[in-house]
């Protein structure tokens, strides 16, 4: 049949991935037009939801095509790439004689992993959140707190904290620091629609409840070898916490 139907060149699994944006290219044995191809192309998923594709050229390569979706595919459901029969190659002389379907796989949903207060000697206390995925690049200050809110007991109910606290972001993990009390419940709100880097969001909201625990009594000496050398005197410096 070679050479009178148009057909794939060579066995491909695309995959779809966490971090990045879904493109791959596709091999034929004759030319394809681009600008013909996209509709022969469509993005389905287990729940039949459907997206369209977009089908760009491969410069310098009139036999391959770079396979998109018009859209982000969501988290959480199983999605397959599905080529219809049809398909022309550039000259119109041959045809893709049957459809061809290839399961991509599915992407995480964006997820809370853990939440936890941390008290350490001479930082300052800081609540620790981690996620699933990496979050969106330039999520500071301001844009955190639209999605994180730190609220404390008051009477019966929790309120937003009334002191300011800074917020840093690396990568998976969103650190909120400031002059959080002991022993004090604090709740973390996580509101629905945190993105990931990649764009998928949180789709629901999230909430937990930390408190700070002081820290165990013990006595800290100074690095021995560094403090003896640097003064010379014999003495050691030592913080004493909680004895």
């Amino acid at each position: 049949s070679h050479g009178f139907v148009l057909e794939l060149v060579g066995e491909h699994q695309p995959r779809l991935s966490n971090s990045y944006r879904f493109n791959s290219i596709f091999t034929f044995n004759k030319a394809v037009s681009a600008d013909e191809a996209g509709s022969y192309f469509e993005f389905q998923s287990n729940q039949e939801m459907r997206v369209k594709a977009k089908a760009e050229a491969v410069s310098g390569n009139a036999e391959k095509l770079r396979i998109s979706p018009l859209q982000l595919l969501g988290g959480g459901l199983d999605w397959e790439l599905v080529l219809s029969k049809g398909l022309p190659s550039a000259d119109g002389a041959v045809q893709f004689d049957k459809g061809k379907t290839w399961k991509l796989g599915r992407r995480d949903s964006v997820k809370i992993s853990s939440v936890h207060a941390e008290n350490r000697l001479n930082r300052k206390r800081a609540i620790h959140i981690e996620l699933s995925h990496s979050l969106q690049r330039g999520l500071e200050g301001q844009e955190v707190s639209r999605w994180v809110i730190i609220e404390q007991k008051s009477g019966n109910a929790y309120v937003p904290v009334k002191f300011d606290y800074d917020s840093q972001i690396h990568w998976r993990r969103i650190t909120l620091s400031g002059p959080f009390s002991l022993n004090s419940p604090y709740r973390v709100r996580i509101k629905e629609g945190l993105p990931s880097r990649l764009g998928l969001k949180l789709s629901e909201q999230w909430e937990r409840t930390v408190r700070f625990e002081p820290l165990p009594g013990r006595v800290y000496l100074a690095d021995t070898a560094t403090s003896q050398s640097e003064h010379g005197n014999r003495s050691f410096g030592f913080v004493s916490v909680n004895t």
